[in-house]
């Protein structure tokens, strides 16, 4: 598995004998800034498609074709600003800047390694201001800076909010004929502590983080003049309450699914709490599922699941999609189940995702057409890299 955090050492020769450039490679690709990632792939030969930019992505053309291909100068690579990587959607290959070198390169007959693509990136940029030193036989300790990265990073994680296990007690359990009659136990809905609003007819959902504790309660509506599924559940009688949470911040399951996440090395990523709890009946003690509150992933999220060290991530998206093909619905689904994979493939040795080619209901989550076809999405998956 892929250390989340390293440094490179690169030999250069000087006049007055030989120097080392200690260079955080991860340091180096997340601050690039827009018209540097521009810069870099157009001195490679790439186009960028101007009508494409914004907030979240830019859309260039291929540099990964072999000379002559047609599809070559086809705007098909996305750069993803928050995960700071590549996505060929034609090769259907995610990749960092580096990679991106090494592979231009080597369309030109060139080989290189990552220390020598981060040159011709500096190189590219003008960048010189680097602090050299004489090289000594005492190497640079990472381990070391590993430890403190990490360190520091789980201490800048903002604590949660947490609220009195009492809070449900004015809930009654109670469990809604529709989530039974969408697969979802009893024994589930008692397990994960799920409750009713009666006066409101809402499901309540308690969310935990890991260790058990109580985060924050969720909505979910079953009156169907509403046009709302998921909220923050808040008290009406008397004094107005809100239970919301930074859902970013958080994974539903992982008080009851962790320890088997852990066992086995794999999780399925699911959107919503209803799937975690289709997949207890499901599973049972097998149950890995997790979900994200939404088709948003974070990377608090992701850093949360590598506590676990897997081997695997299922990305068990919904089916946003009518058909599979050449369609807006369709590529839309695509974008967003790659984003997670790109944000997941450094740190694990395989990514995967479920995807239903034939029909289905339009949004439904793969949890929710039953068991049996759950278990064939399953063995069906698609590895994305």
């Amino acid at each position: 598995m892929t250390s989340p955090f390293f440094y490179g050492t690169i030999l250069v020769s000087k006049k007055k004998g030989l120097y080392f450039m200690k260079i955080d490679f991860r340091e180096l690709k997340e601050s690039l800034n827009q018209s540097q990632i521009i810069s870099i792939v157009e001195s490679l030969g790439g186009y960028l498609d101007e009508r494409s930019t914004n907030s979240e992505y830019m859309i260039f053309s291929s540099l990964l074709y072999h000379i002559g291909d047609s599809e070559q100068h086809k705007y098909k690579m996305y750069y993803y600003f928050n995960t700071y990587t590549f996505h060929d959607y034609k090769l259907g290959e995610s990749f960092d800047i580096f990679e991106l070198v090494k592979r231009a390169k080597a369309n030109d007959g060139i080989v290189i390694n990552m220390g020598k693509s981060a040159l011709i990136i500096c190189d590219i940029l003008g960048i010189k201001d680097f602090s050299v030193g004489e090289l000594k036989t005492n190497t640079y300790n990472y381990m070391r800076d590993i430890g403190v990265y990490l360190n520091n990073k789980n201490n800048d994680t903002e604590k949660l909010k947490l609220y009195p296990i009492n809070s449900l007690d004015r809930f009654p359990k109670l469990y809604h004929q529709s989530w039974i009659d969408d697969g979802i136990t009893i024994e589930a809905m008692e397990k994960f502590n799920i409750r009713y609003y009666p006066s409101e007819n809402e499901i309540v959902i308690p969310c935990y983080n890991a260790d058990d504790d109580l985060i924050g309660i969720r909505a979910r509506n079953v009156d169907p003049t509403r046009d709302w599924k998921y909220l923050p559940l808040t008290m009406l009688n008397g004094n107005k309450y809100n239970f919301k949470f930074p859902t970013g911040k958080t994974l539903y399951g992982l008080n009851h699914t962790g320890e088997n996440i852990e066992r086995v090395k794999k999780v399925m990523l699911f959107e919503a709490e209803k799937s975690v709890l289709q997949c207890e009946g499901y599973l049972g003690k097998n149950n890995i599922a997790v979900a994200k509150y939404g088709s948003n992933f974070t990377e608090i999220q992701r850093d949360i699941l590598l506590k676990y060290d897997l081997d695997e991530v299922i990305i068990c998206n919904d089916f946003d999609y009518k058909e599979v093909g050449d369609n807006e619905q369709w590529e839309m689904f695509e974008k967003k189940v790659y984003k997670i994979g790109d944000m997941i493939k450094p740190y694990v040795n395989k990514v995967t995702a479920l995807v239903e080619y034939g029909e289905h209901p339009f949004k439904c989550s793969p949890s929710d057409m039953g068991k049996k076809k759950l278990f064939e999405l399953i063995k069906n998956r698609e590895e994305l890299y």
